[in-house]
């Protein structure tokens, strides 16, 4: 589950952030494997205006 959310989550990320959101989520994902060791996140939050830009 966790691979596919990986995978699967970064097809609806098109463009630019494309990238930036692919650290972040793959990060996360492993700081939760890692209890204890968690690393602060590269790049920056996400805005509503980044995901929709009609907003």
């Amino acid at each position: 589950m966790l691979v596919a959310l990986v995978v699967t989550g970064m097809g609806a990320t098109a463009g630019a952030l494309g990238p930036q959101v692919y650290e972040r989520v793959l990060a996360l994902a492993l700081d939760g494997l890692r209890p204890g060791s968690a690393a602060p996140l590269p790049g920056r939050p996400l805005t509503p205006e980044d995901l929709d830009p009609r907003v």
